[in-house]
């Protein structure tokens, strides 16, 4: 800014500007004003519109007063002269609400309707003053306001036909000059988005004469358009329909070559995701229009068609993934961070930091990336501190330092050589980066006490083939073995491991590489034709090395497992170059991409699952876990210890073969159920006090009752890796053989010390009611409702009472029809009944013995108003399909969970997709909250609102909500209810037991596949094989008798089974429609139930719950193998 010392005094020219900047600047305010036009062709065009407006007024004003032979009222102007008074009056006030200073060549909505406001004013004015001034009466006045009005009407009807007609003439010019003019190359091209922004960008493109690109139609997810045209341009249907829509504009010979994608829309990665398989079949560039007005300095506002971003290569939607378990897991700890300076590590610390943690240690060995990234997030996250490390993982003592002097909780390991063919050159390097910097960093965790570290691995680890790959699976395998001896101890640190693919993007990628060679005008480069790969965004896989480690510690998961991102097929690097030649809006011939060859490390195919791991559902959505076959410690330490010795010699032939040899797993080896069992058993003994710690604190400090050092816990995995090879237990860790037991018997229910503790506390303390006191239930609700996914839950009596809720809270009563599936425990249907309405009964698959969505749909009428899925023995329902039946015929959705508890269908648990779930903890349930219990979870808050006032007496929950004056009574019951609460005592059981289900459930399955395993190969047999995506909870384990004499055999069978002491039943009510309760009432069924009678007359239901182990579940397998023959000669002697 210019300041008084800038003017010299001297000059003698200076008076002289100073005078003529005044003069501009006045003449500027005047021009500024809207009264007088800056040149003579304003000041005409002007009076041209003035005297329009001026006709306008006077020549509508006869017409709005005439009245035939009644006489004219003396306030009417009749002569010419006080007509052009009165125009002059209104065009005045035209003048001052400055109508003139709009350009009426744009015409819009706002302005018609500021002329309208103006015209009124104006008109309004002029009347006025001619009532004032004429000796008018008041019965004048009111004769004449209906002509007033009309002529209100008139003048604006008038004003803005006049400026309509200007606008369509000057349109109609300007495109037949834009028709005359000729640009090069113009494509053709579709527009798909919001109509807004299409109509937006259909004006610009024609308001440009040398615009790149004719819009030739739009397709937009906008409902109810059909065939309507925006700004002359067709809409032509939803962006699914683009293959159609090609076709008939091929047909017309106006193929579009391009299509334009609104970025800014909420949709537009996932329509973008659905479109590009169809967009690469036809050859179709894709682009968007990135500035409307050019970029700074340009030299116009030409429109231009630009790539879009690179995360949509991935040809599918980005993975979002629940943040708020990484909130509670980082937020005030101290955390480091290895490979902080590059694409994965400095991403790690961006996130990390929006979640507030007390501290991050920023360590990398390159100076200028871990200046980088320090300046960056310094700036971006002022109110978190940082620290930043000049360090390489290599060197242990200066990690040692860096470790004793932070003390971090949570280390996040990035630190690695991930560039295939560099390290296959220099395979010395990769195994000191990756192998033993890897071991120095997990030591260092170990030795100052950290929480937890989780390892950033890759898709290159499975099945290796380099020495890049090979280095990372060591440093897997390195963190498995610690993850696994730590057990027992509760307060070991917990290792992780996380697996992805390609980061789109990231340093040394192919993604750059493209960009490079796409600005330079060089052909792309690919190995191979047919290589794939597995990608994802650099944000995606933050979020999962987030999301599973600290769901992993929250919910105590697995140990010794590795996290994979569920990141759908592989994609071909072929069709990645073409589409990016595409975006770039370049040609695909065959001089655009050259195949090189492979380089050396590289396979053709990358996989996300070792050989000899098992990959099984995790407890996160959209992530799976895979289960190596673990190494014993002691083989990897000495391993290392030869390698490092290796690197000192320099002896790389050496150190690759030892490398690969070191990787070698026992091949097909599953994840032993022993190895499994020991971990879990080890997790459940109860600590005690460290009479140590109690000398010195006067507090004590847990410990596991059988101490297991890493030494301790390195002589188990060596007996369960020779146990994997020898097919023998381990001295000590084995049950007693089936020859020790003569009849199975369950242990569950059965409460363990702590949640006997708990109750006696509560018992104790007389804070026992739910709604007088409820920090235990109102926690409970909490904790199962977002261990489940769903908004909110209500603790509850029973299962049945929360069926019943959830009817009762959607508004389920007399004259309704719900669907139910025949096959369920009898309150399914009752609760039914209990609110008023009809129960309908559905068939079951006769695989899942879940409800059938077919027959479902069979039994779907006008009065159908509710469907109740049951997730009947832990099978979840086919939930894809009952959710499309329940929309498309608008039927509200209840799921019935009360077997099913940790239960999940593709990788989402169930409870987490009806309108409401019900959930038992009765007896012998999955949970058992001492006898009895219930919650149901619910997803709408209205929902929510009238579930929770029914199940208190039909309190107002804003009502309770609302604090009142001690002592004053309040009226808070806004409706009708009852008493359906559960007691703190129950809900106290439930938070321990929940924090154990994970357990418990790797227990049941565990014991399901030992029954599996031990049946498969006998004949007629139906075992529960559960499909992909499903993951079962086995309250019970069901099999069907499924040879075509099945019927015959099966209380036989049964009573054969309870004989030999196995607690054999036939399991649920087969049919419930067959119950006198229904029969009784002459109920008669619409929909056939085959599936039913089926499995009512073959199913056989055992105990697998966590109580039993591997012993009982031999047991019974012989004793089903034993029972079978007999009775099948025994019924063929009968018969």
């Amino acid at each position: 800014m210019a300041t008084k010392s800038d003017a010299n005094p001297a000059d003698p020219a200076a008076p002289r500007v100073v005078e003529e900047a005044r003069t501009a600047g006045a003449r500027h305010r005047i021009a500024g004003s809207g009264f007088l036009p800056q040149s003579g062709a304003g000041m005409a065009r002007l009076l041209a519109v003035v005297g329009l407006d001026a006709a306008a007024v006077m020549l509508t004003l006869p017409i709005a007063v005439a009245r035939g032979a009644a006489p004219m009222p003396r306030a009417v102007p009749t002569s010419l002269l006080a007509m052009a008074a009165f125009a002059a009056v209104a065009v005045t006030v035209f003048f001052a609400l400055r109508l003139y200073q709009r350009s009426w060549r744009y015409l819009s909505f706002e302005d018609c309707a500021f002329l309208g406001a103006t015209v009124i004013s104006g008109v309004s004015a002029a009347w006025a003053i001619r009532l004032y001034s004429s000796p008018s009466t008041f019965s004048d006045a009111t004769t004449l306001l209906p002509s007033i009005l009309l002529h209100f009407a008139l003048v604006t009807g008038a004003m803005g036909a006049m400026r309509i007609c200007r606008r369509a003439l000057r349109e109609r010019l300007r495109n037949r000059v834009v028709r005359k003019i000729e640009v090069k190359d113009r494509r053709r091209v579709l527009l798909i988005g919001e109509l807004d922004w299409a109509r937006a960008i259909i004006e610009l493109a024609r308001a440009d004469p040398s615009c790149t690109f004719e819009i030739c139609g739009i397709l937009t997810d906008t409902p109810h358009v059909g065939r309507l045209q925006i700004a002359g341009v067709r809409v032509l249907g939803p962006p699914e329909r683009l293959r159609l829509v090609v076709a008939a504009l091929t047909a017309e010979a106006r193929r579009p070559e391009a299509i334009i994608v609104h970025e800014d829309s909420e949709k537009s990665h996932d329509t973008l995701a659905r479109l590009l398989p169809a967009a690469d079949d036809l050859e179709l560039t894709i682009g968007r229009i990135r500035h409307l007005w050019g970029e700074a300095g340009g030299d116009g506002s030409h429109l231009q068609l630009e790539q879009l971003p690179l995360a949509e290569l991935l040809g599918r939607p980005m993975v979002e993934l629940d943040k708020s378990p990484v909130a509670r897991t980082i937020a005030g700890q101290r955390v480091l961070v290895t490979g902080a300076g590059g694409t994965i590590g400095s991403e790690l610390v961006r996130q990390i930091a929006g979640f507030g943690p007390a501290e991050i240690v920023l360590l990398d060995h390159a100076e200028y990336n871990l200046y980088r990234v320090d300046l960056e997030v310094r700036e971006r996250f002022p109110d978190v501190t940082f620290h930043s490390e000049l360090c390489s993982i290599r060197q242990m003592p200066a990690l040692r330092q860096i470790f004793d002097r932070h003390r971090p909780q949570l280390v996040f390991h990035a630190a690695a050589l991930k560039h295939v063919p560099i390290v296959e050159a220099s395979p010395c390097d990769g195994v000191h980066t990756n192998v033993l910097g890897t071991r120095n960093v997990a030591n260092a965790v170990c030795e100052f006490g950290a929480r937890a570290m989780v390892q950033v691995s890759t898709d290159k680890a499975v099945n290796p083939v380099g020495m890049m790959g090979a280095t990372k699976r060591l440093g897997e395998l390195y963190c498995q073995a610690l993850d696994l001896i730590g057990a027992s101890d509760t307060e070991s640190p917990r290792f992780m491991t996380v697996r992805f693919g390609n980061v789109l993007g990231s340093s040394g990628s192919l993604i750059p590489l493209f960009k490079k060679q796409i600005a330079e005008g060089k052909p792309l480069t690919v190995t191979h034709p047919d290589m794939e790969r597995f990608f994802m965004t650099v944000e995606e896989a933050v979020q999962l090395v987030l999301q599973s480690s600290t769901r992993t510690m929250e919910l105590q998961g697995s140990r010794g497992a590795i996290f994979v991102l569920d990141m759908g097929a592989p994609v071909k690097i072929m069709d990645v170059a073409k589409r990016m030649l595409r975006l770039a809006g370049r040609a695909v011939t065959e001089d655009s991409i050259r195949v090189v060859g492979l380089r050396p490390g590289e396979k053709l195919f990358e996989e996300l699952f070792d050989i000899s791991e098992e990959r099984v559902q995790s407890q996160i959505p959209g992530v799976f876990e895979a289960r190596p076959c673990p190494l014993p410690l002691d083989r990897l330490v000495s391993g290392f210890l030869q390698l490092e010795q290796l690197i000192g010699e320099g002896d790389a032939d050496a150190l690759r073969a030892l490398t690969l040899k070191l990787i070698e797993a026992p091949k097909g080896a599953a994840w032993d159920p022993m190895l499994l069992r020991l971990i879990q058993e080890s997790s459940q003994i109860r600590p005690r006090p460290d009479p140590l710690s109690r000398r010195l604190t006067g507090e004590p400090r847990l410990q596991p009752a059988v101490p297991l050092t890493y030494s301790q816990g390195n002589e188990t995995m060596i007996q369960i890796c020779a146990l994997q090879k020898s097919g023998s237990a381990p001295a000590g860790a084995a049950e007693k053989g089936p020859t020790a037991i003569t009849k199975v018997r369950t242990a569950w229910p059965r409460h363990e010390a702590e949640e006997i503790d708990a109750v006696t506390d509560i018992l104790a303390s007389g804070r026992v009611n739910a709604l007088v006191h409820g920090d235990e239930t109102r926690a409970f609700e909490d904790e199962f409702a977002a261990y489940c996914g769903a908004s909110a839950g209500i603790a509850v009596a029973n299962g049945t009472l929360a069926l019943e809720l959830g009817l009762r809270a959607l508004g389920i009563g007399p004259g309704d029809e719900v669907i139910v599936p025949a096959r369920s425990f009898f309150a399914t249907a009752a609760c039914v009944v209990a609110v008023g309405a009809s129960p309908v009964f559905a068939d079951v698959d006769p695989v899942s013995q879940t409800i059938d969505p077919v027959s479902a749909a069979r039994a779907v009428t006008s009065r159908t108003r509710a469907l109740i899925c049951v997730h009947l023995g832990g099978w979840p329902c086919a939930m894809r399909e009952l959710q499309a039946l329940s929309n498309s015929r608008g039927l509200r959705l209840i799921e019935d969970c009360a077997q099913a508890h940790g239960a999940s269908y593709h990788g989402r648990r169930v409870g987490s997709f009806g309108d409401v779930a019900a959930f038992s903890f009765c007896t012998d349930k999955i949970m058992s909250t001492g006898g009895e219990g219930g919650m149901l979870l619910v997803n709408d808050e209205r929902v929510y609102e009238r579930a929770w006032a029914y199940k208190d007496h039909g309190k107002s929950l804003a009502k309770i909500r609302t604090a009142a004056s001690p002592g004053c009574f309040r009226y808070v019951h806004d409706s009708f209810g009852s008493n359906f609460r559960m007691t703190e005592m129950q809900s106290a059981i439930g938070r321990i037991q929940l924090r154990n289900l994970p357990r418990w459930l790797a227990q049941r399955r565990v014991n399901a596949a030992s029954l599996i395993a031990g049946l498969r190969a006998v004949r007629g047999l139906r075992l529960p094989i559960v499909p992909d995506g499903i993951e079962h909870a086995f309250y019970k384990f069901n099999f069907l008798l499924d040879d075509p004499g099945g019927a015959r055999l099966h209380s036989g069978f049964i009573q054969e089974l309870i004989d030999r002491g196995v607690p054999a039943s036939a399991g649920t009510c087969p049919d419930m429609s067959r119950e006198e309760a229904f029969t009784a009432r002459s109920f008669v069924n619409p929909v056939e139930l085959p599936g039913a009678d089926y499995l009512g007359a073959r199913n056989v239901t055992l105990p697998v719950d966590h109580t039993l182990g591997e012993a009982e579940m031999t047991f019974m397998a012989e004793a089903i193998r034993a029972s079978l023959l007999p009775v099948a000669r025994a019924v063929e002697l009968i018969r």
